[in-house]
C-alpha cells in the first residue's frame, strides 16, 4: 500500500519466491537494491498521485549490470 517508506520499499524484494536472483547468481553481480527500493517507491507515489489507479503491473523488471530498470507496458 501507498506511501512505501524506506524501509518497507528495502525489505519487499526479499519477500519474492525469486528473491536469490537478486543476489550474486551465475557470475553476475548482485542487483542494486537500494535503486530497486526506489523503483518500488516510485511506483507507490504513482499511485498516491493517481488515485483513478486500481493496480500497477510492473513486469519485468529487467536487471543492466546491477541496476533495476523497469519496463513499463506502454
Amino acid at each position: 500500500m501507498a506511501p512505501v517508506d524506506d524501509k518497507d520499499a528495502a525489505e519487499l524484494p526479499g519477500l519474492i519466491r525469486a528473491k536469490r536472483l537478486l543476489g550474486s547468481f551465475r557470475g553476475y553481480s548482485p542487483v542494486d537494491k537500494t535503486a530497486l527500493a526506489k523503483i518500488i517507491q516510485a511506483i507507490g507515489q504513482m499511485a498516491l498521485e493517481n488515485p483513478e489507479i486500481a493496480e500497477i503491473d510492473v513486469n519485468p523488471v529487467l536487471v543492466e549490470g546491477d541496476k533495476p530498470v523497469p519496463r513499463m507496458p506502454w
